[in-house]
């Protein structure tokens, strides 16, 4: 999932999404049978857990609604050149990320 991460910026909805040579590739390096894959519980607490430490590893949190609304905010003024905010036009003084460092 870490490397699937990586590449994707997003986690996988099941095992088929990943290709068998990056599973054998990574199983290789970390020396656990490619097999053991297969026995990952998508429905359990590891699931849940690890996308958390991933992105903490990464740096990323989830996005809120507020990174949203930034967001689209952000979008408008530099896609569209201005941006309406409240009861005027003007261009935003903030930063969108979604990095928490």
């Amino acid at each position: 999932m870490l490397k699937f991460f990586e590449v994707e910026t997003r986690f996988p909805e099941d095992a088929e999404e990943i290709p068998a040579p990056a599973v054998a590739y990574v199983a290789q390096q970390v020396k656990v049978p490619a097999e053991e894959w297969a026995a990952y519980d998508w429905a359990g607490r590891a699931i849940k857990r690890h996308p958390v430490e991933i992105r903490g590893a990464f740096g990323f949190r989830e996005c809120t609604e507020e990174d949203q609304t930034q967001l689209a905010e952000w979008l408008a003024v530099e896609l569209c050149g201005w941006g309406c905010r409240g009861t005027g036009w003007r261009r935003p003084w903030w930063p969108v990320a979604a990095r928490t460092s």
